[in-house]
């Protein structure tokens, strides 16, 4: 697999907003419903969080086109995409681990959340190492969220 992991740049937004809501729209709606979709897409949310996170945005391409990203904050993974199109084929496992292997040396934890009802991206996360440790109800999308962590035994701190 031939892919590229990078820091997204100024000139990546579109490409990046492009890339959630469809993602977003093929993949939450199974879970969320398409009324909570279609609201989520039709507010500007994803613009807003793309633009004012471009700078803690790691990105994933293969052959110049962008397949995923990661946005991370301290130790916590805010969100983590792959094209709905490209799902099994290993590109998630790439971005994940990059991300792990980035955070891993600042931070002896790290963190992330998932919607419970998400079974592929819940999967996903517990195939890697990635363990359950509480789960609460977001007011804000109106569903119960999963909090995930991941112990790296490297980092010097925990945030």
């Amino acid at each position: 697999m031939n892919v590229l992991v990078r820091k997204a740049l100024a000139v990546d937004v579109e490409a990046l907003i492009d890339l959630a809501r469809r993602t977003i729209g093929a993949s939450y709606r199974p879970f969320l419903g398409d009324e909570a979709v279609d609201s989520f897409l039709g507010s500007g949310a994803v613009e807003r969080y793309v633009t004012e996170n471009i700078g803690a945005c790691t990105i994933l391409e293969r052959g110049g086109r962008v397949l995923g990203y990661a946005v991370c904050r301290d130790n916590l993974v805010d969100l983590m995409l792959v094209d709905h199109a490209c799902h099994r084929q290993g590109l998630g496992t790439a971005l994940l681990r990059h991300v792990e292997e980035e955070l891993g040396w600042r931070f002896a934890e790290l963190r992330l959340e998932s919607f419970a009802a998400n079974g592929a991206a819940n999967a996903f996360y517990r195939k890697h190492g990635w363990l359950e440790g509480s789960r609460f109800f977001d007011k804000e999308s109106a569903a119960e969220k999963v909090v995930f962590y991941k112990v790296t035994g490297q980092g010097q701190s925990r945030a």
